[in-house]
């Protein structure tokens, strides 16, 4: 676990930023639909040493495996010091976006909801859920060679292929079979949402609020964002200009 100062960023479409602000919530993928296939899967190595080991249970674990992706959803965060042009390109699907900056105690606190923030215009709250959730590293890792995955718990939530290291990623997670379900029956297999809305204090995450570079050269996107802001009943001097697009000092 790194420090609890240490700094990490989410990146987002406006629209998704609209939506955190509206739900009062973060939202957590679908584990089972996420773009990478080998989210919280099993290791060609772990396999092939598990069925050493314990033929009579290997299907059963693939079993587990399987349904512990369908009933668990993630909620992932950059981590870095400074924001990331790479991170820009790689998650702001539509231009203009903005990044939320916070750090890792900061999230691990928003999940401590007292009560629902006053005066959130047409709430979604109502809608949400505050399931137990952990927090980690996500381990980059070989899924050819890796024998020893780890499958105890959230543990393959955290497991992640090498060729995506580059994220650097903290994430958050949690596993919850009747609250994925749609149909109220946990042991139907075809039902899974694809995502969850988790309520937040959005006033313990947000620590920095940054607009896209090269669109909020102008005052016009950073005073948009501050009104936002201010509508939901939080504070718009958390708003700034992307760092990106601080002018050079000569």
């Amino acid at each position: 676990m790194p420090a609890p100062n240490t700094t990490i960023w989410r990146y987002m479409d406006f629209w998704k930023f609209i939506s955190m602000l509206e739900s009062n919530a973060l939202f957590f993928s679908n584990a089972a639909i996420l773009d990478d296939p080998y989210e919280a899967s099993l290791t060609k190595a772990g396999i092939e040493r598990r069925k050493r080991e314990f033929p009579q249970f290997s299907e059963e674990i693939k079993n587990k495996i399987a349904i512990l992706r369908k009933n668990s959803g993630v909620n992932c965060w950059h981590v870095c010091e400074y924001e990331n042009m790479a991170m820009w390109n790689t998650y702001i699907r539509s231009w203009p976006g903005v990044v939320v900056k916070t750090s890792v105690e900061r999230l691990q606190e928003c999940f401590k909801v007292n009560a629902t923030r006053p005066n959130i215009p047409n709430s979604l709250t109502a809608h949400t859920v505050q399931p137990k959730v952990d927090f980690g590293l996500v381990n980059y890792i070989d899924f050819n060679e890796t024998k020893d995955d780890q499958i105890e718990g959230l543990a393959p939530l955290f497991n992640k292929r090498i060729n995506y290291s580059y994220e650097v990623e903290f994430r958050a997670a949690f596993n919850d079979r009747v609250l994925w379900n749609r149909s109220g029956d946990p042991w139907v297999s075809n039902s899974y949402l694809p995502g969850l809305a988790v309520e937040v204090n959005l006033e313990t995450l947000l620590m920095e609020v940054h607009g896209s570079p090269s669109h909020n050269k102008f005052d016009y996107e950073i005073d948009l964002i501050k009104d936002i802001l201010k509508r939901y009943g939080l504070n718009p001097d958390i708003a700034f200009r992307s760092e990106l697009d601080m002018d050079p000092y000569f």
